[in-house]
């Protein structure tokens, strides 16, 4: 039988099941669904609520303890009806009171009821799954959480896709991220008194807080200065779970009251710019921090404070040579002695430090390596696992660093987290791009990955063959990403290339464009018959950070490399000969977008903030004005140019939403009346009617009728996996609109 008619067969038993309440059934149906398909329809949704029900006991149904608690209390009242009555005082003759003492009744004055405020009108448009994406990556997961009152309950966060939470010990999951508008998760750490209480830290996005086990989350900022200054970071002083610590890199703030209002509590200068905070186990006015460098502290390193974060002393990892630390790790159950400290050194790269004395000196580890993820044992602080950086290997010491062993690695891709089940047994989880088990130190692995989401993707119609779309899986891999192509709207696709990135069109309709590898001199990689094959030729500059084709001149084609002047390079020749632009700036990775005429005016814009304007086709530049939030997308459709007017520009941004310029960025103005969330990673324009904009956020997607100056949402369908990556609008067919998610490829359709 075709697969997918399999699929949908198994599916109509399971609703059949459902139906008639045979649930049992309908359980070992769905997960048969899941072991074929992880992503078909909503079978991880309704199998994750089944579980729930399985999982209720009948003894914690509040409506049973009420019904019974009624029928106790009115036994109670008839055994002492006797003794209850003669308590009751007998009625007293009433006594007239005089006129003077009588208080007249005065009618209260009706309070007039507030004005109702009208909802606003619902768009009748949903999204329609057309592909799971299981081709694409997994977002790599940056946290995990166990509900230690319940082994059952997991939640993992991470680096692109949001929260996710597993019900059964990791067999199926769900999104768990309502209410956060940041979707970039940095810490996740759970209430040890109170397992419905959670804390998420975000990337430029601050705090957020759970009291129901992830089902709605809320901003936790008051008293934060710029709570998208940086990575947040939460901790929980393990004496008093209301007393909390926060870093937003530049500042470190405590909060009493579980998170409610923050207060900034360092006295000294330094440490600045903090990248990590642990506390130490069993004494919490005991803080280490790891920063970088700056021009206010000078070197980066290791900071110690004794009074809970006031005064700092400088802890140096190497004497006389500058190391950046990246990761920090005590053990939470243990003395707190052996801290584990990764950082970048000049002369030798990436290193593992250890300090056996709480943070106070430190020695390098026999590794020449740094770890993307550290576990220290809960039952023995001197053993510990690394999932190292270069190598991408597992790692295990059993001597506090001194020797290291190779463990049997999962196909996790780069390993975010590493952690243990519970202290009692050696179960090791490790994630990566999903979640593996394993419980025997690696000899075997398990993947429990069902339901959770994919990493960032990029969708871009062909300009020139609209029928065709592809796709840039923007999870790193080797130094380049994965181009996929599909000739059927996105239903299904073709694996074309894992080297490079970045994707440019040449007027010619047939030759494709890509850089090679980021590092080094990774040059240019040039295919003749739109993806089949590819040859590379070296480019103009080693490092180079970006790519773009003059979508009406033949042959013209365009890279920037950063730190080079001249910075942009020109070729006419399709990257035999070229020569340098001027007046554009060093710029940190940017995108250039020519307008829809004959492209003559061309934006260069950057991560960074930074926004260039050229009206010859740029070989010459000016600057542009720039709005005033700097966290902008890192995505190639953050951008857009009116296609009937080159000077009305739209900009998407991470914390200030989305900006318009109506002057060809001279000036900018905010326009997010209706957005959900401010963290924006996409815009596309319907080319034949510039009024209707559709934007995506990290919590959702959004469509304005009327040139950007209103939003509405548009949710429906989206399956709980709010995060929108990229919105491509078919050219020759603008009804159709595509969206990536973390749940796969989505079509927007009427309702």
């Amino acid at each position: 039988m075709d697969p997918h008619l399999r699929l949908e067969a198994i599916y109509r038993q399971a609703q059949a099941a459902l139906a008639t309440g045979q649930e049992a059934q309908a359980i070992q149906l769905l997960k048969q669904i899941l072991q074929l398909d992880e992503d078909y329809l909503d079978a991880a949704h309704l199998l994750a609520g089944l579980v729930a029900r399985q999982r209720r006991r009948w003894y914690n149904d509040c409506r049973l303890w009420g019904t019974l608690s009624v029928i106790l209390l009115i036994g109670v009242i008839y055994l002492m009806k006797d003794t209850l009555l003669g308590l009751i005082p007998s009625p007293r003759p009433s006594e007239v009171l005089p006129p003077s003492t009588l208080t007249p009744f005065v009618r209260p004055t009706p309070t007039p009821s507030p004005t109702n405020i009208p909802s606003p009108t619902p768009i009748a448009l949903s999204w329609r799954r057309i592909s799971p994406g299981l081709m694409f990556s997994r977002s790599t997961i940056s946290t995990i959480v166990l509900d230690h009152n319940d082994p059952d309950v997991l939640y993992v966060g991470t680096y692109n896709a949001g929260i996710y939470k597993s019900i059964d010990g990791g067999i199926s999951w769900k999104p768990a991220h309502h209410g956060l508008e940041r979707a970039a998760i940095i810490s996740l750490i759970i209430d040890s008194t109170n397992s419905h209480t959670l804390y998420a830290g975000t990337s430029w996005g601050g705090t957020y807080k759970t009291q129901d086990g992830g089902d709605h989350w809320r901003a936790i900022n008051e008293g934060v200065g710029d709570p998208s200054g940086g990575r947040s970071r939460v901790i929980i002083d393990p004496e008093d779970n209301r007393h909390l610590f926060s870093t937003t890199e530049h500042q470190l703030y405590e909060s009493h009251d579980e998170g409610e209002t923050w207060n900034r509590i360092q006295e000294s200068p330094c440490p600045h710019a903090v990248i990590n905070l642990v506390i130490h186990p069993s004494e919490s006015q005991t803080l280490i921090a790891a920063t970088w460098q700056t021009e206010e502290c000078g070197d980066s390193g290791i900071y110690l404070s004794e009074d809970g974060g006031k005064t700092w002393e400088y802890s140096e990892l190497e004497q006389d040579a500058r190391a950046e630390p990246q990761h920090l790790l005590v053990n939470d159950n243990h003395s707190g002695s052996i801290v584990y400290a990764t950082a970048n050194t000049v002369e030798d790269g990436e290193m593992l430090f250890i300090s056996t004395d709480g943070g106070r000196s430190w020695s390098r580890s026999n590794l020449n390596d740094s770890c993307t993820a550290l576990a220290i044992h809960p039952q023995d602080e001197s053993v510990a696992y690394c999932a190292t950086r270069s190598d991408n290997r597992l790692l295990k010491t059993s001597d506090a660093g001194r020797t290291w062993q190779e463990l049997i690695k999962p196909e996790a891709g780069s390993v975010g987290e590493i952690t243990f089940r519970t202290p009692e047994q050696s179960t090791l989880l490790l994630g990566g791009q999903g979640l593996f088990i394993t419980t025997d130190e690696g000899l075997s692995w398990l993947e429990y990955s069902d339901g959770l989401g994919n990493s960032r993707i990029e969708f871009i119609f062909d300009p020139y063959e609209p029928s065709i779309m592809y796709a840039e899986d923007m999870s790193e891999s080797g130094g380049g990403r994965r181009l996929f192509h599909s000739s059927d709207g996105g239903h299904n696709w073709t694996w074309l290339i894992e080297d490079g990135t970045n994707l440019a069109f040449d007027a010619d309709q047939k030759t494709l464009y890509r850089l090679g590898k980021w590092y080094g001199d990774g040059g240019i990689l040039i295919s003749p018959d739109r993806g089949e094959t590819w040859t590379r030729v070296d480019g103009p500059a080693t490092s180079l950070r970006g790519l773009a084709a003059h979508p009406k001149q033949e042959g013209n084609l365009y890279v920037y490399a950063h730190n080079q002047p001249p910075f942009l390079y020109i070729s006419s020749d399709g990257g035999a000969t070229w020569q340098g632009a001027n007046g554009i700036r060093d710029m940190r990775y940017p995108n250039l977008y020519f307008d829809h005429d004959q492209g003559e005016v061309v934006y260069a814009v950057a991560v960074g903030g930074k926004i260039d304007r050229s009206n010859d086709a740029g070989m010459n530049w000016t600057t542009c004005a720039e709005p005033e939030i700097i966290h902008y997308a890192y995505s190639r459709t953050r951008f857009a140019i009116n296609p009937h007017d080159r000077d009305r520009l739209y900009l998407a941004s991470w914390g200030g939403g989305i900006f318009i310029s109506q002057d060809g960025c001279q000036s900018w103005q905010s326009s997010n009346q209706g957005l959900g969330s401010l963290y924006v990673n996409t815009i596309a324009i319907d080319p034949l009617n510039p009024d209707t904009i559709y934007a995506g956020t990290d919590s959702g997607a959004y469509v304005s009728f009327d040139g950007g100056e209103h939003w509405g949402e548009v949710n429906d369908g989206l399956l709980g996996a709010l995060v929108i990556y990229s919105i491509a609008v078919d050219p020759g067919e603008p009804s159709n609109v595509v969206a990536a998610t973390p749940y796969g490829v989505f079509k927007l359709e009427s309702q």
